[in-house]
């Protein structure tokens, strides 16, 4: 078992070979990766097309359950469209 954790470990083997790192984060990519919490509203992440979250610990007054609930439920444009409105609110 190594120390060197395993992000670090995919990238220098990624450059060993030749390959080059990509980002595929927010705001042009599908992957919507914050150190913690969230950088917005789980709608607006929906609206945006964020395919993978994380982390999804919290974001303002929602709690990780919430927002895993809120993530992994389909979600109308109407819904996403009013609880868009109701997180601009709460700021």
């Amino acid at each position: 078992m190594s120390q060197i954790p395993d992000d670090v470990i995919c990238s220098l083997l990624t450059r060993a070979v030749s390959m080059e790192l990509r980002d595929f984060g927010q705001p042009l990519g599908p992957m919507c990766v914050q150190w913690q919490g969230l950088p917005d509203h789980p709608c607006e992440l929906i609206k945006r097309g964020c395919k993978v979250v994380h982390s999804t610990k919290g974001f303002a007054n929602l709690r990780e359950a919430e927002i895993r609930n809120m993530l992994r439920r389909p979600l109308s444009q109407k819904y996403v469209d009013s609880e868009s409105e109701r997180a601009r609110n709460y700021n």
